[in-house]
């Protein structure tokens, strides 16, 4: 173990980088280079990346057309706090994606941008309440972490899952299951006239969601006056050209974007009804319902420049056809591992994204989410690290540069871990 590696104890709260999983010493390691679905520790050990960076690396580590277009923009400039023919392309790109798209504002991160796509919400409509689905991750913020990891939970007063977090932040925030019309139909006829906006991820995690699930909720947000917001951090240029919103034929009112459009750089954005993003206009900053918008780095152009040149990728034909072929690749191996192996577990996803869930019961929201082993799922998630294959806690990521080998490696790791834990004890076979 370097000495880089063993002074990360010494920097790091925890030795660790937020909610990533600290590894047990003997497999820690520092990444030091990344090659399309691979990455390299300092030894030169070779590991199968199914963690993408958390999901922006939707064209592997290091693409060529991606490090030329970072460093063009890195010889003219890296920041400059204006607007560069990078950040200008980049816009275009996402709002003539984005079917709800009528202009855009760029932030720094995932959570900067429901944040303020809240915030915009709560000005347009003059009501403060917000409604989310329980398990729902929109970013750290204190709205967001409302009930982010509730199993059973009052709608009203559900939990927060981080210390800090002041009792106000936590009483404008409203719960209903993912995939529950009928609960979110019920909260909505009893509080509607308060709701600012619904929120949501269109997957929740890697769990689809159910037939007429998202064009209910576009029409109760319709029905009482709020605004129906998507969170496409992940769904965004993943599942589509459109993201969820293509994918499954329902326009929200504002959409939330991440990851993918800055190209493995950090760069959000809040896109939606131009009505409502027009609030944010500084010229009218005197106006009772202006939406303050600010940071250093919004727009960076090295971040404008990466993710421009990824959506060029990404427009190309045949691109969300593979992502979605090695995706139902990856998922029908597992599921036949499962089978093999004779365990109670849930193979799911959708698109370029998947997760093994250790239940006999279908993952349709995050009660069955929570209901399952846990336990079970760091215990694989480790012994896989073992072999040299990288997942997170919550899905397993995959990209254009994923291949069958790629695919046939994970199986078959998946495959010996599994064993092993029915072997040990920790898994029983079922009869």
């Amino acid at each position: 173990m370097s000495d880089l590696l063993n002074s990360l104890d010494d920097s790091l709260p925890g030795g660790e980088l937020g909610t990533l999983l600290s590894y047990p010493p003997e497999l820690r390691f520092l990444a030091a280079k990344g090659s399309g679905s691979k990455l390299y520790d300092e030894d030169g050990n070779e590991y199968l990346d199914l963690l993408m960076g958390s999901g922006p690396l939707i064209l592997g580590h290091c693409h060529p057309a991606v490090m030329a277009a970072a460093k063009a923009q890195l010889e003219q400039c890296s920041t400059c706090y204006q607007p560069t023919p990078s950040i200008a392309e980049l816009a275009e790109l996402i709002v003539s994606a984005s079917p709800c798209a009528g202009k855009l504002r760029f932030v720094t991160t995932g959570a900067e941008a429901t944040y303020y796509a809240m915030r915009l919400a709560r000005a347009f409509t003059g009501r403060e309440k917000i409604v989310k689905c329980a398990g729902a991750y929109h970013g750290c913020h204190d709205y967001s972490l409302v009930g982010f990891l509730a199993g059973d939970y009052d709608p009203l007063d559900a939990p927060v899952n981080s210390a800090g977090i002041p009792e106000g932040s936590s009483r404008t925030v409203m719960l209903s299951d993912f995939n529950d019309l009928d609960m979110a139909a019920d909260l909505m006829r009893q509080h509607g006239d308060s709701v600012a906006a619904i929120i949501l991820e269109p997957i929740l995690g890697v769990v689809p969601p159910r037939d007429g699930f998202l064009q209910g909720l576009r029409e109760l947000a319709d029905k009482y006056g709020s605004l129906l917001i998507f969170d496409e951090m992940i769904t965004g240029f993943r599942l589509a050209w459109g993201g969820a919103q293509e994918a499954f034929s329902v326009v929200p009112d504002l959409a939330c974007y991440g990851k993918i459009i800055g190209g493995g750089y950090p760069t959000a954005a809040v896109c939606g009804r131009e009505d409502v993003l027009n609030l944010s206009v500084f010229a009218n900053r005197a106006n009772p319902d202006y939406v303050l918008f600010s940071g250093t780095f919004y727009a960076n152009p090295m971040a404008a420049a990466a993710g421009a040149a990824t959506l060029r990728e990404l427009a190309k034909p045949g691109m969300f056809d593979r992502l979605n072929q090695v995706g139902t690749s990856i998922r029908s191996g597992l599921r036949d591992v499962v089978d093999d192996v004779g365990i109670p577990a849930q193979v799911v996803g959708i698109g370029p994204v998947y997760n093994v869930f250790f239940t006999d019961q279908p993952i349709v929201n995050h009660r069955q989410i929570m209901s399952s082993r846990m336990d079970l799922s760091r215990d694989l998630l480790l012994r896989l690290a073992r072999e040299r294959v990288l997942i997170s806690s919550s899905k397993g990521w995959l990209s254009t540069v994923h291949d069958e080998a790629d695919v046939a490696r994970a199986v078959d790791a998946y495959r010996k871990c599994l064993t092993d834990m029915v072997d040990a004890g920790l898994l029983q076979a079922k009869n």
